[in-house]
């Protein structure tokens, strides 16, 4: 019997392993916190070398990642204005609204250091409607506490 327990907690812990969703943006929070705090130490641990290429998520983060950091330590630094607009086409498209708001920042930054009032305005607005976005995806999902006691329903909201 004692067996069966094992396998069935190692299959329980292999499956709950696959869902790295919720880890990466808890992960990519981590990292901001990390680059406000001492932005030096986080250039020193990562590979900058490879930042030029921008396949998937993952080396569009990183590259917004180590973007924001040299932005930190020095304001008029902002990466090539291609990339973050191939950044953006990523994440819009992985659904990386955290991300996306975080190139936009620097693609914004990169307008008005060309002096582009236009797009940069353009920027700020597809920016706000991806936070709108993203807020209403919320509010949709996850009802207040006030709905279910007005409804009578027993559901949860996460069932909405």
């Amino acid at each position: 019997m004692k067996p069966r327990i094992y396998v069935f907690v190692l299959a329980i812990g292999l499956l709950f392993s696959c869902n790295q969703n919720h880890w990466s943006v808890n992960n990519f929070d981590d990292k901001i916190l990390f680059i406000e705090n001492d932005p030096q130490l986080y250039l020193s641990r990562v590979d900058t070398t490879q930042l030029h290429q921008i396949r998937n998520g993952k080396e569009a983060t990183d590259f917004i990642l180590s973007a924001l950091t040299l932005n930190y330590m020095n304001n008029d630094c902002y990466p090539p204005k291609e990339q973050l607009q191939k950044s953006i086409r990523i994440f819009k498209a992985e659904g990386l609204v955290q991300q996306q708001l975080e190139a936009q920042y620097l693609l914004a930054g990169v307008y008005r250091k060309e002096k582009d009032l236009p797009h940069e305005v353009h920027v700020i607005e597809e920016a706000g409607k991806a936070t709108q976005s993203a807020v209403m995806a919320c509010s949709t999902r996850y009802r207040p506490l006030s709905f279910f006691k007005r409804t009578g329903t027993a559901c949860s909201a996460r069932s909405l």
